[in-house]
């Protein structure tokens, strides 16, 4: 695993900050499902899933940005999650 090298207090901080962002994430996506505005779906799974992405750009950037840079990696990532909940993207 990628914190291993942390000290122990920091790979705690670490976790305790990911299950903050995730519960973040999932109290969004939940409220949007309990307003009928999408499909129903697992809230905290899709709220890990949206965290995981953003890991995917910090680990693999320098792959990544060969295809793309960080605006159309972050566009194409909410355009999924917009489909996941059986929404269209938006554009603008």
């Amino acid at each position: 695993h990628q914190i291993f090298h942390l000290e122990r207090d920091d790979r705690a901080l670490f976790g305790q900050v990911e299950a903050a962002v995730t519960a973040l994430f999932e109290r969004r996506v939940a409220a949007v499902i309990a307003a009928g505005a999408c499909a129903p779906t697992d809230a905290f799974l899709l709220a890990s899933n949206i965290v995981s992405l953003g890991h995917t750009w910090a680990l693999k950037r320098r792959r990544l940005k060969a295809h793309t840079d960080i605006d159309g990696y972050s566009q194409t990532q909410i355009d999924y999650v917009f489909r996941i909940l059986g929404r269209a993207p938006e554009t603008g």
